[in-house]
């Protein structure tokens, strides 16, 4: 009598599927992830303004990557370069030209190449800064809705007190006021911008967190005894993580005017190239009355464009987690 030839083993943690093979939960995982990637994007493209918003956005995005390779190629110039002429006078406050295709400024750096470079530093000065609101508004959000009692009265009364204050005159204050005093740097930009954002992130993430609490997955999951920790980052979070994505879109779409606005009124980091940096050396340099028009048209445009990006995309993102504004 011939014994039957013994299976392999199964791997741990692998599946058999329906032909008798195994799959790994990695390969399970990446699988699930692509599937609901193709169902998110055959609903997304169905709205246009999001698809035109996300378009803006790869071109930004594009011409950020691409700044040091064209300066390693020649095709655009130093940004902080003073260019000066065969007999040594700098070219300050040239128009447009063949060689300066946006002229250049007081000091004779070439304006194509420094608004070309500042898109880099404006998306991730935006971006950062997204993330740091997005990180303390969603923490407090979850804390507040999950606790309750007496930690949600807190919170939510700290958080009332950062929506009362405009956000431009709160940024404003922090900037002159957190040490050292006077002085901005990058990353205390950064870090002014994103803590002048996050309240109203708390206020949605705290919302949404009442009513899943309340979902039956979540009673179940306290009924058998899983933490709290173990409930939030597995149960509440991931569910309210959709809307606070979005929320996250249409915020570095708010930090980019905030960080214009300290730009222009100088407080700003004078080593950096910024859009905003750029529009207020033009206004402070009486750029309009030399008739050099593009030195102001051109940063002005660029950010209302990539806020245009960002808000398109973030209110299509709004509308497609959530059914209600979806119904409409």
């Amino acid at each position: 009598m011939i014994s039957p030839v013994p299976s392999p083993p199964i791997p741990k943690g692998a599946r058999p599927s329906l032909d008798g093979t195994t799959t790994s939960p990695l390969r399970m995982r990446a699988r699930m992830i692509l599937e609901r990637g193709g169902v998110f994007w055959r609903v997304f493209r169905q709205s246009r303004l999001g698809v035109i918003g996300l378009l803006i956005l790869l071109g930004f995005l594009v011409v950020a990557l691409s700044a040091p390779a064209l300066a390693a190629a020649g095709i655009l110039r130093d940004p902080f370069l003073i260019n000066e002429d065969s007999q040594g006078r700098i070219l300050n406050y040239l128009g447009p030209t063949e060689s300066f295709p946006l002229g250049t400024d007081q000091v004779g750096r070439d304006l194509l190449s420094r608004m070309w470079f500042g898109s880099q530093y404006t998306l991730l000065i935006g971006i950062i800064a997204s993330v740091i609101s997005m990180g303390l508004g969603t923490s407090v959000g979850l804390l507040a809705g999950y606790a309750g009692g007496w930690i949600d009265e807190v919170l939510m009364r700290v958080t009332d007190f950062f929506l009362v204050l405009p956000t431009l005159v709160l940024a404003l204050i922090l900037a002159v006021t957190l040490p050292p005093p006077g002085v901005v740097d990058l990353w205390k930009l950064i870090f002014v911008i994103g803590i002048s954002l996050w309240a109203s992130t708390a206020r949605l993430v705290r919302s949404q967190v009442l009513t899943i609490k309340e979902r039956q997955f979540v009673l179940r999951a306290q009924a058998i005894g899983a933490g709290h920790g173990r409930i939030i980052a597995r149960h509440i979070f991931p569910n309210a993580f959709s809307l606070v994505f979005a929320e996250a879109i249409l915020t570095i779409a708010v930090a980019i005017l905030t960080e214009s606005f300290l730009a222009f009124i100088g407080l700003a980091p004078a080593d950096t190239i910024t859009w905003g940096n750029i529009l207020q050396a033009a206004l402070a340099h009486d750029a309009l009355e030399q008739g050099l028009v593009w030195w102001v048209v051109m940063p002005g445009l660029l950010i209302v464009g990539l806020v245009y990006g960002f808000t398109l995309l973030g209110y299509a993102l709004d509308e497609l987690f959530n059914p209600r504004l979806r119904r409409r």
